[in-house]
């Protein structure tokens, strides 16, 4: 006989989600891959995703997606936010208003803008022609500089560019300092085979990878002016766009051929990204190559957006904390991963007044600022949460699921759906809503599930404008019954 008092088990410490499990192995803290726009914060309470504003209310085009954005800073102190787009423009925002500052540009969404600067010069590619900015007037022509070029980057007072032409090489200017000095120079890297598809600063260094390997590039400041050796490993980045170093500079993040999301940390390459690959892998493998990503430094938060579902734009972007390494069931260290309904087509990495932001471009003409406000620009989004499937003690054994004690933040006067469902039998489920208060703090709730079952998994929802919730924790009450005590469902 077991015993008829009631126990006990908290969730309190919230971490991510975990695609790779079922929600019966899962960690007590973490989520399926059913959870959508909810986020663990750095005290480990769950919440709703904050929402993200658009930084004008001006727009380029309701059809016109972004295809780069970037803060050009000058040597004075001048800062300008210039991006490309895909009716084949490139902008200027100043003044809550996007200026034309050229066109006759490549177009289409998949077009991706790369920008960079050296010698107080804004210079970028279309995936194709190179052009500059200096802060003033319109773009021109980058002088003395190859026939094709899809992305490019600059490092120790020289500018990087990659050509499709031969696309093994990785070319640089000639004189230090100088983006217009001619690009007859570059370093070769046929050891395997395959194009280069990415390269990402790291600390001192550049990382330059392709889809199986990665080299490390470093400056000698002597004849030969660069050195180059292959990094172990077997795999690289899918696209420039996805790699981005941690602010530390000892890291670069990014998303290799295999869908797994890589920290490459000195010159050891350490998987981070288990608890999602299922997920990434599940979306468009065709359309992975448009991938794009951001870093949300102040919060420590690597964005991630591709195509899951739709066949032409990202639609998902999943995102990471790298600040709050955990370790699985196994033992093996884990992330933690939050999905978002965001799709992204651009990211870009902005400072202002000593504060980093995130921007990111969108479909419909504007540029979005991340974690602010509780919409999506305006937009409604359903914020759900499923938790682990919990047997709490034998999972052969029959239990009364008497009751759930929900410890909350007041976030407004609006309902929280709490769904409770045992057996994962749709049929038991019981539909609880509960307000989460107009005051302030932290209130305490206990309410009724009263169903029999094995195990119980609980979810919450929000669907509506402005809806926020936090969960500090919440604490599931159990009696386990006697061997062969009929269970019956009570409505």
């Amino acid at each position: 006989m077991l015993s008829r008092n009631f126990q006990s088990m908290i969730i309190a410490k919230f971490l991510g989600v975990n695609a790779k499990d079922t929600p019966n192995n899962i960690l007590d803290g973490e989520f399926t891959s059913d959870s959508l726009n909810v986020y663990s914060n750095k005290k480990g309470e769950l919440a709703t995703l904050p929402g993200y504003s658009a930084i004008t209310s001006a727009s380029i085009g309701s059809a016109t997606a972004w295809n780069g954005v970037y803060q050009y800073r000058k040597a004075a102190g001048t800062d300008y936010i210039v991006g490309g787009a895909s009716d084949g423009k490139a902008y200027l925002f100043a003044s809550n208003a996007y200026t034309e500052i050229g066109n006759g540009l490549a177009s289409g969404i998949d077009k991706r803008f790369v920008f960079s600067q050296l010698d107080d010069i804004c210079f970028f590619t279309d995936g194709t022609n190179l052009m500059k900015y200096t802060g003033s007037g319109s773009i021109a022509t980058l002088a003395g500089t190859l026939a094709t070029c899809d992305w490019l980057i600059s490092q120790w007072r020289y500018s990087f560019l990659h050509s499709t032409v031969d696309n093994r090489l990785l070319y640089y200017c000639t004189v230090l300092g100088s983006v217009e000095s001619g690009y007859t120079s570059f370093i070769n890297f046929d050891d395997d085979t395959g194009p280069l598809t990415g390269a990402c600063r790291q600390g001192d260094d550049v990382i330059v990878g392709k889809s199986n390997s990665l080299y490390r590039v470093q400056y000698t400041g002597e004849s030969p002016k660069f050195r180059k050796y292959r990094i172990p490993a077997t795999v690289g980045p899918v696209n420039f766009q996805v790699m981005k170093e941690l602010p530390d500079g000892t890291g670069v993040v990014y998303l290799a051929s295999d869908n797994q999301v890589y920290i490459l940390s000195g010159d050891v390459n350490i998987p981070v990204g288990d608890n999602i690959r299922d997920y990434i892998a599940a979306g468009k493998a065709a359309r992975r190559q448009y991938a794009t990503a951001g870093m949300l430094y102040e919060k420590s938060l690597y964005f991630l957006s591709f195509s899951y579902t739709s066949t032409s734009q990202n639609d998902r972007t999943v995102v990471m904390d790298w600040s709050r390494p955990y370790p699985d069931a196994m033992g093996k260290t884990q992330y933690p991963w939050f999905i978002t309904s965001i799709g992204a087509n651009c990211f870009g990495e902005i400072i202002s007044s000593g504060a980093s932001y995130l921007y990111h471009g969108g479909y419909v003409g504007k540029l979005y600022q991340e974690f602010t406000g509780l919409t999506f620009d305006g937009s409604a989004f359903t914020a759900t949460y499923s938790g682990p499937f919990k047997s709490l003690g034998s999972p052969t054994h029959e239990k009364k699921f008497s009751d759930i004690a929900l410890t909350y933040d007041q976030k407004g006067s609006h309902n929280l759906t709490i769904t409770t469902t045992v057996d994962e039998n749709s049929s038991t489920a019981k539909i609880i809503t509960q307000d989460m208060g107009s005051g302030s703090g932290y209130l305490h709730k206990t309410r009724e599930i009263s169903r029999f079952g094995k195990g119980i998994q609980i979810q919450f929802q929000t669907s509506g404008a402005s809806q926020p919730w936090l969960i500090r924790d919440y604490e599931l009450l159990v009696k386990p019954l006697r061997s062969g005590t009929n269970r019956k469902i009570e409505t």
